[in-house]
């Protein structure tokens, strides 16, 4: 699950141990370029998962969900998320398709109206089935768009007792809710640990934050994390479990007919 524009998010990075980068001398481009290119969307398998809706004044909604992931022979990403349960939202499903010309295309099956509609680009700031989520965070970085962020590295800290890098991303994309995400980034497995969103008008806006690692195939994976509106107080929790890495997909699974199946 890649989160935002900026394609270092939190539940989206997935890496297998690395020699750590040592120095101040390394570049804040390089720690992300490098985090991207373990990203949990640059996988292919599949996973099942458990969404945790709560809101700002109590209240929990729990949806169950499948999500499979397929890196293609020309590199782009797919993403094909399709709802189990609850009853209200079982059949709907959800489609991002990278371009190598511009934005992702995303759709959105609702099987009540037995229609695909197309998310449309005023559209992916919307929040996503009902969570802390957006669209915009559920889609790989625009290509071309990497001129429209800036990078800086900050001083080094710990999260969790681990330590991290620190990059601040300053965005200029058209159409981002985020002025600026600050990502701390394990030293040594390059996974998000945590990130905070910036507004538009330079508030801060949402607090993600990976709870739990576990290793699948020698690789490290964030399998829980939290993600908290701090303006409106409400937060979900996205826990994934039985993924498999090994799975056999194809590109015919990822398409806007796949999706009413």
């Amino acid at each position: 699950m890649n989160l935002g524009w900026i394609s270092v998010t939190a539940l989206a990075l997935a890496a297998n141990p690395q020699p750590a980068a040592t120095g101040a001398d390394v570049d804040a481009s390089a720690i992300v370029k490098k985090a991207m290119a373990r990203n949990l969307l640059s996988l292919t398998g599949t996973a099942h998962a458990i969404m945790k809706i709560k809101g700002a004044k109590g209240g929990e909604k729990i949806r169950d969900l499948d999500a499979k992931l397929l890196r293609t022979k020309t590199g782009m990403q797919q993403v094909m998320i399709s709802f189990r349960t609850p009853p209200e939202v079982a059949g709907t499903a959800f489609l991002v398709l990278e371009r190598p010309d511009g934005p992702p295309d995303q759709y959105l099956y609702l099987p009540a109206l037995k229609k695909v509609r197309r998310i449309a680009a005023g559209q992916a700031t919307d929040s996503f089935m009902g969570s802390d989520f957006s669209y915009i965070d559920l889609s790989p970085l625009p290509a071309g768009s990497t001129n429209d962020v800036e990078f800086k590295r900050l001083p080094d800290t710990q999260v969790g007792g681990q330590p991290v890098y620190v990059i601040e991303a300053i965005t200029k994309i058209a159409g981002s809710p985020y002025s600026k995400i600050t990502t701390s980034i394990h030293r040594e497995h390059f996974i998000p640990l945590q990130m905070e969103f910036t507004d538009a008008f330079g508030k801060p806006l949402k607090v993600l934050r990976v709870t739990k690692l576990k290793k699948f195939d020698d690789k490290l994976l964030p399998v829980e994390a939290e993600m908290k509106n701090l303006q409106k107080g409400s937060s979900t929790t996205l826990e994934l479990a039985e993924i498999d890495l090994k799975a056999k997909l194809t590109e015919t699974e990822f398409s806007p007919e796949a999706m009413q199946q």
